[in-house]
């Protein structure tokens, strides 16, 4: 195993960095050696499935989602498009609870839920 984690001449590895990096660290060492173990000391199968695994890590991230209830003229005063208020409608209608009354000087208003995507 040794020698799959060394670098090449030119300084590149037959395996990704993470799995370089997994390697060194002697605390992970057990497991990538289990995963070698699993390929059935298969050099391609082990580097194969580790690179779809470090595809897969890389292509998952998280994304937070924050909201609040606006009113028509809020999405106005936001500068929201009618397209995009149609969409927040739209949406809103869709999921239970994302509608709420609200009071607004005489009257009542629907207040929708506006959200906004933050990826870490």
């Amino acid at each position: 195993m040794a020698r799959l984690f060394a670098p090449r001449v030119d300084g590149t590895y037959v395996v990704p960095k993470e799995l370089v990096d997994q390697y060194k660290d002697l605390k992970q060492r057990p497991a990538l050696e289990q995963e070698f173990l699993d390929a059935g000391l298969d050099k391609e199968l082990f580097v194969k499935r580790s690179v779809k695994k470090v595809k897969r890590r890389e292509s998952e991230s998280e994304v937070w989602v924050s909201g609040q209830f606006v009113s028509d003229a809020d999405m106005d005063e936001l500068g929201l498009t009618a397209k995009r208020k149609k969409a927040v409608h739209d949406e809103c209608a869709k999921m239970r609870g994302w509608i709420r009354w609200g009071a607004r000087e005489g009257g009542r208003e629907q207040n929708h839920v506006l959200r906004d995507y933050f990826r870490k």
